[in-house]
Order: structure tokens, then C-alpha cells, then sequence
């Protein structure tokens, strides 16, 4: 479905057969819907309410935290950066600093605003 309302309806193409080519294939269709104007009050609200925590109440599957929805592991990792940091390896660390020298920023005194901040 997405081929085609992405691909055919949008005026583009849709993935099939071999490739013809370099080309993108990147097409987009955009559908806005105002819910008030479907539904009377909140009755979209309430109802995606409902559906959401029934389906968060399904049991969990070993070895994991739960269902998930759309947001929510990414709202949890944005805490953790915020609380912890954001762990960069070794390598990528020292490119940043050889980036920080080509600019004649202190290096040093990044590296050791870093540590600190650790």
C-alpha cells in the first residue's frame, strides 16, 4: 500500500522488477486529517486513549519492558542522555577534537570540560 500511494499515486514510481538505473526512489504522499471535523468533541481523543492502553496492556514478551508505542523509547533515551550524557567511543572523540584544532578551539580545554562534565 505504501508503494503505491508513495510511488503510483503520488506521480512517481513504485519498487518492482529489477532496478532500471540509479535513481531515488523517495515518493511521498501526505494525507492531513482534522479530527475535529470527523468526530464530535473528543470522542478521537478518548478513543485513541482506549486503544493505546489496551494495547499497552498486553503481556510482555520475555526478555522485554513491554509493548511500546510510537515516542516512547525515544522519550526515554532523551532522559537518560539528559541525565547521563551522550557516550561517544574513542575514535569519533579524537576526530572531534582534531576538528576542534583545525577550527583553533583549545582541544584540551574541551576535552577537559568533558571529563568533568563525565
Amino acid at each position: 500500500v505504501c508503494e503505491l500511494l508513495g510511488g503510483a499515486l503520488a506521480s512517481g514510481l513504485t519498487l518492482h522488477g529489477e532496478p532500471k538505473g540509479r535513481r531515488i526512489l523517495n515518493g511521498m504522499l501526505t494525507i492531513l486529517i482534522d479530527p475535529k471535523r470527523l468526530a464530535q468533541g473528543n470522542a478521537f481523543v478518548s478513543e485513541s486513549i482506549a486503544f493505546i492502553d489496551w494495547v499497552k496492556a498486553s503481556p510482555a514478551s520475555a526478555g522485554t519492558e513491554g509493548v511500546k508505542i510510537a515516542g516512547e523509547p525515544e522519550r526515554a533515551m532523551r532522559a537518560q542522555r539528559l541525565a547521563r550524557g551522550i557516550p561517544v567511543d574513542y575514535n569519533t572523540w579524537n576526530e572531534i577534537l582534531d576538528a576542534a584544532d583545525k577550527l583553533k578551539l583549545d582541544s584540551a580545554r574541551i576535552d577537559d570540560m568533558a571529563r568533568q562534565k563525565a
